[in-house]
């Protein structure tokens, strides 16, 4: 079992991805606020084909796009138990950055929602939060 948004939960994301459309390239960076231990930032980023999922470090050049959530939607779009539709119509993921960069990769976020569901039997989330039964 890996913990939620851990380094080891972030290894387990990006082998569980599949290979996307070469052509599709974004630098998606998620900050989960209010986490017990201050934000979590995490980068997700489209290349080659390829999704990678990593903490920005140091100097990498800024993201496409920011999403900013608190961890309890973060847990709930990760467990499934919250889609990315209703948590932008709550306002519960804000978005920063190019939004045109965003749609025109589109097609390839629900390889990372895909990506998301094969990892939660594997994943411990806080609070006690688990993901649904199957």
């Amino acid at each position: 079992m890996v913990e939620f948004l851990s380094d080891d939960w972030l290894r387990l994301v990006e082998a569980a991805a599949p290979v996307t459309d070469p052509s599709v390239e974004l630098v998606l960076d998620m900050v989960v606020i209010d986490e017990p231990h201050g934000e979590v930032r995490h980068r997700i980023a489209l290349a080659g084909g390829h999704i990678r999922a990593v903490r920005p470090a140091g100097p990498d050049p800024p993201p496409d796009a920011t999403l900013t959530l608190a961890r309890a939607t973060a847990v709930g779009l990760a467990t499934g138990q919250l889609s990315a539709h209703t948590a932008f119509l709550q306002g519960s993921v804000k978005l920063a950055g190019d939004l045109g960069h965003l749609q025109r990769a589109a097609d390839a976020l629900p390889l990372l929602v895909g990506a998301l569901e094969k990892v939660r039997s594997a994943t411990t989330y806080p609070d006690g939060h688990s993901a649904p039964a199957r």
